[in-house]
């Protein structure tokens, strides 16, 4: 049990590597909401079995991720993912606003961008 816990094996924020966000995505901290969401599970450690698969659908809930390429671990306590991004082609007029879009009109994150970037 203080092997398992120890540094070496469990994961923090810090050690969640993701692809480079492009960038567009300029407010949203994807690590940071992705660790929040697994943690709630329990502390991560590279020695649980599902951690991968549970990191993989925590990008796949992120609006900016389209595709997980892979998500592997690393020792000692490393994530590394390959991801995809969407990437916003529009903004769509609705009440109260625009929201950004994806080639395939996938809502994405209106707080990522400033009322400035989003009238262009």
């Amino acid at each position: 049990s203080r092997v398992l816990t120890s540094p070496e094996y469990l994961v923090g924020p810090q050690q969640i590597e993701i692809s480079q966000p492009p960038p567009w995505i300029t407010h949203t901290d994807i690590r940071m909401e992705v660790f929040e969401d697994v943690r709630r599970q329990g502390p991560l450690s590279i020695m649980d079995d599902d951690l991968t698969e549970r990191v993989g659908a925590s990008l796949l809930r992120q609006p900016w991720v389209a595709k997980v390429r892979q998500v592997k671990k690393e020792y000692p306590s490393k994530i590394k993912a390959d991801l995809i991004y969407r990437q916003p082609v529009c903004m769509v007029e609705v009440p109260g606003g625009v929201m950004p879009v994806d080639v395939e009109g996938t809502l994405l994150p209106k707080d990522d961008f400033a009322p400035v970037e989003a009238a262009k």
